[in-house]
């Protein structure tokens, strides 16, 4: 099965942990998160993604994988940046790649796309 680089993009998501309903007489814990009346924010999570994303000709369908990994792995990096994503887009966007199945589910080889920068 084969399929076409269509792109390659970043995206993140974040979630904020809130506690509501604290009462009055504990209130005073959550002096140093930020909200009030009972209602505070005590922490969060970042997440970054970087994804491929895949024509399948012979399904006529488009799929996605997060390769954030690999880049990372590959290039001896901790972060992410745009510029990385936009040397990264630039060397496959528009390749031709060879894809796999498994029980149905498809996986790129990732040995196929230029990931060092």
């Amino acid at each position: 099965m084969t399929g076409e680089i269509v792109d390659i993009y970043s995206d993140t998501q974040t979630c904020v942990y809130v506690k509501h309903g604290v009462g009055k007489k504990d209130q005073y814990k959550y002096e140093r998160c930020p909200g009030g009346f009972g209602t505070y924010v005590t922490g969060g999570a970042y997440e970054s993604y970087v994804y491929v994303k895949v024509r399948v000709d012979e399904r006529k369908t488009v799929f996605e994988e997060d390769i954030r990994e690999q880049i990372l792995a590959l290039n001896n990096r901790t972060k992410i940046s745009e510029r990385l994503v936009a040397q990264i887009k630039q060397k496959n966007i528009g390749k031709r790649i060879d894809l796999e199945s498994c029980n149905g589910e498809l996986k790129i080889n990732l040995e196929q796309l230029d990931l060092i920068v």
